[in-house]
This record gives structure tokens, sequence and C-alpha cells, in this order.
């Protein structure tokens, strides 16, 4: 080994040298990255409001509950599919419908993805090194403190499908049974988290252009009666589905263009140094190419493309687009100009839609052996360190807040809730109220006359939750629950009959560290 060593040239040595510090580096960015996962995926309390009701249909499902019956809502409310919890039930039916077990499953789908990511990367014969550092750059986006990804809930599903519907065919080079299989995964994307179906729209879209007319129309076609034939039977066996998940999210939809531009100002600065570090590499790209014309060599990818509009099997294009560029784009707009404006999410549309194509996208000109390469090395060393050890926060194992508040709890068994405790009442096997997704039951309404075709009529979900809401306030003034656990100034489904009722005993502050929440619980006991 020494003689080896003694025999390599100083620059040999340099670059043996910056290739081990980057190696290690990586290794130390992914136990960092791990650990903080782990402690996410073991934490004992919520890290989200809204986390337990996600626990609380799992459960229902468990006692042969549907909680997607007109009849359970809107207690049982919830506004995403029903598909990951048709995954995870087999796993809470061994382990209980718990954090930890919705957690872990989430946390595979986390990995899985990150395989794929891994499997495009390599097929592009992508340095290793690059690969991985790709591969955990996404996995930050996964687990990014102040998103729900890694948490109790569909999001990791959703992206695994998503990429999955896109990836296959990439990688199978548009194969009959790798779009058959992609139509399959897409239509589960949709009944897990609507918007995950968006892989369809992007593939057919692409193939129409860059690979074949004929093909894209008959992908996007049979796509589109699988979805049908699915709604349908869905509907029939859940009937509030498609209200809960689709027109929910339709009604409560906005745009604000300020919160839109505060998103990407910030995903830029998470991801600068491999901005930055593409932009460098792309420059003296650029200046190489320069070069070449001057001397009257014009590169390829220059010519202009060819059009075929009536040609059917030929693509619309004769443009060698790479499939990841073409996704990228399309989620920047799609994001930039609709979803992006929703209010009620933070960076979880670009760490969703837009990171696993740009973390292709940016190294894919990083192939094995340029000479550029090492250029790389310092903005992802940049990159990482900035993302893993100045944006987590401590994620307490065991507080003493919680802990107060589950002792409370233990003391009564007729608590009305806030959604900030319903895991602790699924623990105790004590009756929950309110799941979160309650409160948005009475958006799943419509003014459109081809969605009311499928969907519950509109006079049915008002007149449900607000029979639902008065039951509670009954409730309250004939002083029914031992105990009412609120969130201060945050309890839409309590009344001004809780101060004539209740009095006030006790506040607990908690944090949900994770997302960044800090919630005051108040506890209130009847009057005597």
């Amino acid at each position: 080994m020494n003689d080896f060593i003694k025999k390599m040239s100083f620059t040999q040595k340099i670059k043996a040298a910056v290739q081990v510090f980057f190696a290690v580096s990586l290794v130390l960015f992914f136990v960092k990255l791990a650990y903080y996962h782990y402690q996410v995926v073991v934490c004992p309390y919520q890290l989200e409001y809204r986390e337990g009701g996600i626990l609380l249909t799992t459960d229902f499902m468990l006692k042969g509950g549907n909680p997607y019956d007109l009849a359970h809502q809107p207690q049982y409310a919830n506004v995403y599919g029903i598909f990951y919890h048709w995954i995870v039930y087999p796993f809470v039916r061994v382990f209980g419908p718990t954090l930890l077990v919705h957690r872990a499953v989430t946390a595979f789908f986390i990995f899985a993805s990150c395989l794929m990511i891994f499997g495009v990367m390599r097929r592009e014969k992508i340095s290793r090194m690059f690969v991985f550092s790709a591969v955990l750059l996404f996995y930050f986006s996964m687990i990014a403190p102040n998103t729900s990804t890694p948490l109790a809930g569909p999001h990791s599903l959703g992206v695994f499908l998503f990429l999955g519907s896109i990836f296959w065919p990439f990688l199978a080079q548009y194969s009959l049974k790798s779009l058959m299989g992609s139509i399959v995964l897409a239509d589960m994307a949709f009944f897990t988290k609507s918007y995950f179906v968006l892989g369809v729209p992007y593939l057919a879209s692409y193939i129409f252009l860059f690979v074949s007319k004929r093909k894209g129309v008959a992908y996007a076609g049979l796509f589109f009666i699988l979805l049908l034939v699915s709604i349908v039977t869905v509907n029939f066996f859940y009937p509030t589905h498609f209200n809960s998940t689709i027109l929910s999210h339709i009604e409560r939809a906005g745009y604000v263009l300020n919160h839109v531009h505060r998103q990407f100002s910030s995903f830029i600065e998470f991801y600068s140094g491999i901005l930055l570090g593409f932009l460098t590499v792309a420059f003296l790209h650029g200046v190489k190419d320069w070069e070449r014309i001057k001397k009257g060599l014009n590169p390829s990818h220059w010519k202009l493309p060819k059009v075929h509009v009536l040609e059917f099997p030929k693509p619309l294009v004769d443009l060698n687009l790479h499939l990841m560029v073409f996704c990228f784009l399309c989620s920047m707009l799609l994001i930039y100009f609709k979803l992006g404006g929703h209010g009620g999410s933070w960076l979880a549309y670009l760490y969703q839609l837009i990171t696993p194509f740009l973390v292709v996208v940016i190294f894919l000109g990083a192939k094995k052996g340029k000479v550029l390469n090492l250029i790389w090395i310092p903005f992802i060393v940049m990159n990482l360190y900035t993302l893993t050890f100045n944006a987590f926060p401590v994620i307490e194992m065991r507080s003493k807040e919680w802990e107060d508040v589950r002792r409370i709890l233990a003391s009564h068994q007729n608590i009305f809730n806030t959604p900030a405790i319903v895991s602790l009442l699924l623990e105790q096997k004590k009756e929950v109220f309110d799941s979160g997704h309650t409160e948005d039951f009475l958006s799943g309404t419509t003014r459109n006359p081809l969605l009311k075709k499928i969907a519950i009529p509109n006079r049915q979900i008002v007149t449900t939750y607000f029979q639902y809401l008065k039951n509670i306030s009954d409730a309250i003034k004939v002083r029914k629950y031992d105990l009412i656990v609120l969130t201060k100034d945050w309890s839409p489904m309590v009344f001004k009959e809780l101060v004539e009722n209740y009095a006030l005993i006790g506040v607990i502050p908690v944090k949900m560290s994770h997302s960044r929440q800090s919630w005051d619980i108040t506890f209130w006991k009847s009057k005597q």
C-alpha cells in the first residue's frame, strides 16, 4: 500500500485525498440525517397537530368500521385517501395503531424512493459519489423539519408511487409492460394523496411530445378509463371518500403569490450549494462550447428540432430532452402558478415534486471520469453541511409536559379532545371526537354539476356536519364530558356553552418540535 502511494504523482495524491474527504463527509452527513429520522420515528408524542387523525382512521378500520361512511362523519373524517391505510393495515393488526408503526411504514417508503433515485442515476452512469450526494439531498427533503412527509400519513407512499409511475417507464424505455405498471401505480397514488397522480400527465405529455404521439394518447386514455372505474368503485364502498379527499381540498385551495415567492426563496437557499455548483460547471462547459464554435465546431445540441404533426406514430418534436428535465420544468411551473399558492402548505410541494428531479438533473453532467467533477465537491459538502448541522430541532423522547397531559387524560374517561392529543387517547383506548380532519368535513361540497354526480349531495354534508356540532353543544350543556381538552385560541368546534358549563382548571404548554408547533393545552372541568 505504501509503495502504491509513493508511486502516485502529487496531483493524484491531492485528488485521492479530496475523494477520501468527500466519502467520509457523505457518511457523516448520512449518519446525521438518519439519526434525526430515527428520533422522529420513535418519538412517543405527536409531532404535528393533526398527525393523530391518521391513527384514528386505521384504528377504526381495525374495529371493523368504515371511516368514509356518512354515518360516521364528521367524527372519523379523513382528508387523505384510503390506500395508505390499506398498506399499513396488516402491520397495525399485529403491532397496534401506534405512531411508531405508522411512521415506520412511512420510513420504508422514504428509503424505497431513495433507492429509485439511486437506480435512475446509476442508469445514467453518474459517479457513485454524486449519486450518494443526490440521494442524501433528496433524503433531507423527505425528512425536513416543518414538513409532514416523515410523520404518520400518506405522504411518503404518495412520493414513492408518483416516482414509480415515472421512473419505471423511463428505466424500461417506455415498454408496454412498464406503461401498464405506471398506470396502476398512478391509480394507487390518486387514492393515496390525489396530487401524486401528476405522474400521468407528466409522462403522457412527454411521450406524446418526444417519444410517440400514438403511445402518449393510448397511455393517457387507458389511465383515464381505469381512474373512472376506480373512482366509482371506491365511492361505492367509501361513500364520502370523494368529498373528503378531493372536494375538501378544492374548496380550501387558495393562491397567494407572496407565499409562492417565499417558498421558492427558502428552497433556493436550502439548495444554494448545488445550484451554485451547477451554474459554475455550466459556465465552464459553456466556455468550452464557445471555443468549439469559434473553431467552426457547432455542438449537436444546438440544432433546431424537427416537428412531426401528421405522422401519428412519431413524436411531435424530434428533440432529445431528458425526461427528468421535463418533469422538473413541469413541477416548477405547476407549483409556481397553482399548487404553491396554497397557504396551508410550506415547501411540501417543492420537496416532493421538484427535489426528486432537481437532484438528478443537477448531476446529469457529472459522469464518471469528467475532469470537472472535482469542482462539485466543495459545493456539495457546503450544501449538506448547511442542511444537516443547522436545520434540525431537538426531538424530546420524554417530555414532562406531555407526560403531565397523559397522566391527566388517564384519570378521566369521556373526554372531548383537541386533535393534538388524539394519539394519547387511542393509546388509552378512549373515544376521539375531533381528529383534526373533522373540522374540514364541511369543505367537502361542490357547485360543479359534473362533480356533484359522483359526490355525496351538499345538503347531506352540511346537515351531517352541523348535527354533529349540535350534539357536541348539547353534550356540553348537560355536562356529559368528564373533561374537555382544547388548544388555546384554536378550537373551532366548541362554542359559548363551554364557559357557561365548564371551568378552566389548567394550561400545559406542549411542543411538536419537528413541525415547529407549540400549543397551550387547556383543561376544563364541569362546574358544580
